[in-house]
Formats: C-alpha cells, sequence, structure tokens
C-alpha cells in the first residue's frame, strides 16, 4: 500500500490521471507544479469543477435572495394592514359616529 501511495505522489506522476512524462495526456501536458504532481489537462479541469461548484453557489444565493425580496415585500405588506387597521381602530369605538365630510373641489 505504502508503494502505491508514494507511486501516486511521486515527482513526475500526476496525481489526478496519472500521467508521467513519458506517457502523457491525449492532446499533451505540462506540469504545473514544482514538484510535477499536477499536469495542465488536470488543473484546467479542477478549475472548471471549482467554476461549476461557485456558479451553483452563485445560483443558490441569488434563489435566497430572490425568496428573501419575495418574504421583505410580505412583511411589509402585513405592517402596513396592521398600521391601517391601528389607524382607523379608535374611530370604531365612538358611539353615532358620522363618516368624514368629503370636500369637493
Amino acid at each position: 500500500m505504502d508503494g502505491v501511495k508514494r507511486s501516486l505522489t511521486a515527482r513526475g506522476i500526476c496525481r489526478v490521471c496519472l500521467c508521467t512524462e513519458e506517457d502523457g495526456c491525449e492532446g499533451g501536458c505540462a506540469w504545473t507544479d514544482r514538484g510535477r504532481t499536477l499536469c495542465s489537462a488536470c488543473r484546467d479541469l479542477s478549475l472548471l469543477e471549482e467554476l461549476e461548484i461557485r456558479r451553483a453557489a452563485v445560483d443558490r444565493l441569488q434563489t435566497m435572495r430572490r425568496l428573501l425580496r419575495k418574504e421583505y415585500a410580505e412583511v411589509q405588506r402585513a405592517i402596513a394592514d396592521v398600521q391601517r387597521r391601528l389607524r382607523f381602530a379608535h374611530l370604531e369605538k365612538i358611539p353615532n359616529r358620522k363618516p368624514p365630510i368629503q370636500i369637493e373641489n
């Protein structure tokens, strides 16, 4: 097991696809680190994976933002409704109250 583990992290063997200097990736690749443990093809793939992860996170954040905006609007409507009820609640308690006079221009 130690021999396998050592060979996977050995200098000159890509830790992702296991290509070597003698047997590189199809289409060619180059080493991207000093230890020669990550080839350019795998580095590009890992960057693409990271980009996809970040895009998914942004999508989740945008969904959450839309939901929060919707909830915020609902809360604001509820607050306005309560304020409106409170504003006119005292008027309902006055006996024989006449509606306000409308002045027309």
